[in-house]
């Protein structure tokens, strides 16, 4: 009797252990979807540049003769009229003053020129020599964009402009003059210098030389999208799978360009359907599948 029970307690056992297993085998697999969905797809080409003066105004000496007076230190920020220098004409030993023609910066050209850092006092000038450069605080953005990307855009476009020191705010522009000449840079790339006119307010302080990145939107338009992560392959073909009465469906599809973490999808799917992103590895076509 005894051996009776165990053999029925070990049937018992071994019939749990079946149904749990077929359980288990038959458990819907969690997944993680997104949702198909349509999209503002936005391509930019962007080049790095740096703040510079709209308007600049070369001051020569406009006499021969020793420094009197230096009335301004380099990089100074003077106005219309303000004093510079005081040059003792050599021919009359008069003194001549000369002013600031326009509000701005003071560049030392002349010291620059020479490598002293500054204009010393009795150094001797010759007339018609660069003393100065005054930049009014008045900017555009100059930027070197890739030759390759020259066909992109043109002048008159909108331009977005985001300043190193002050990386929250964007600041609009127009292309203003794209030159006629490329350059190289230090890395060896050719590129093509571009001229972006600020529209928008300017933060404060405004100062010339300010670095930063300019984008120009290059397309826009709305498509069908995905996150890349729900993207995969099948003997090299591009499928997505998706869930279709609780169960994943491979399907082929064909992919446009990638928009940041989104990829466009020209044919295979259709807007609402839900696109299986976790866990890839495990899906195959038919199985079973709940929702997280």
């Amino acid at each position: 009797m005894q051996r009776v029970l165990w053999v029925v307690l070990i049937l018992i056992v071994l019939s749990a252990a079946g149904v749990w297993a077929y359980l288990q085998l038959n458990r819907p697999l969690e997944v993680e979807t997104a949702l198909v969905q349509t999209t503002q797809l936005t391509k930019t080409v962007t080049a790095s540049g740096k703040l510079i003066s709209k308007n600049e105004h070369s001051i020569y000496a406009p006499v021969t003769g020793a420094v009197a007076k230096v009335h301004v230190d380099e990089y100074a920020t003077v106005a219309e009229s303000d004093w510079l220098v005081t040059i003792k004409n050599a021919s009359t030993d008069e003194d001549t003053l000369v002013t600031a023609p326009a509000a701005g910066v003071v560049t030392p050209a002349l010291a620059t020129a020479l490598g002293s850092g500054k204009i010393d006092e009795k150094l001797v000038v010759n007339e018609n020599q660069l003393l100065y450069v005054v930049k009014e605080l008045d900017f555009d953005f100059l930027a070197n964009f890739n030759q390759t990307n020259l066909d992109q855009f043109a002048v008159d476009d909108e331009a977005t402009i985001v300043l190193d020191a002050y990386p929250d705010q964007s600041i609009t522009g127009r292309v203003k003059y794209i030159q006629p000449i490329t350059q190289t840079s230090p890395t060896g790339e050719n590129t093509i210098p571009v001229t972006i006119h600020i529209t928008g307010p300017l933060p404060e302080p405004r100062l010339l030389d300010l670095t930063g990145d300019v984008s120009i939107v290059t397309e826009e338009k709305v498509g069908l999208t995905i996150p890349l992560d729900a993207l995969t392959t099948d003997n090299g073909n591009d499928i997505v799978y998706v869930v279709q009465d609780n169960r994943a469906v491979k399907k082929p599809v064909t992919i446009g360009e990638i928009y940041s973490d989104q990829i466009e999808i020209l044919t295979g799917l259709s807007l609402g359907e839900r696109a299986i992103t976790e866990p890839l590895d495990k899906i195959k076509d038919g199985v079973r599948v709940k929702i997280e």
